[in-house]
């Protein structure tokens, strides 16, 4: 059996910065909505407070496999003149709004 180490704190309503073994990551939001912005990507968190139905998406970063795909089409693009944008606008469109419904429901609370 391993040992984990995991801490969070607090730094204003909405927004914690969390340390584990693997790194540290921020979130910002509160219960029911939140985004998680960490080495492994951006996560979308949602879910009904006092349920346990919750879902999480990835809607930034790379992985490993997505940045070969897309070093592949871009150059397969190359000569076709179409262009490889992520639409990491409509990501950071998310972010704010996720952002915005976690604080308000904080406030709430």
């Amino acid at each position: 059996m391993g040992i984990s180490y995991r801490k969070r704190v607090k730094l204003m309503p909405g927004v914690t910065l969390n340390f584990s073994k693997s790194g540290m990551s921020t979130t910002i939001g509160g219960k029911g909505a939140s985004v998680n912005i960490g080495k492994k990507g951006t996560y979308l968190n949602t879910g009904i407070p006092g349920t346990g139905i919750y879902s999480r998406q990835k809607i930034g970063g790379t992985s490993s496999s997505s940045s070969r795909r897309s070093s592949y089409s871009s150059s397969s693009n190359q000569y076709s003149g179409q262009s490889t944008s992520s639409g990491s606008g409509a990501s950071w469109l998310w972010i704010l709004a996720v952002l915005a419904i976690g604080i308000l429901i904080g406030s709430m609370l």
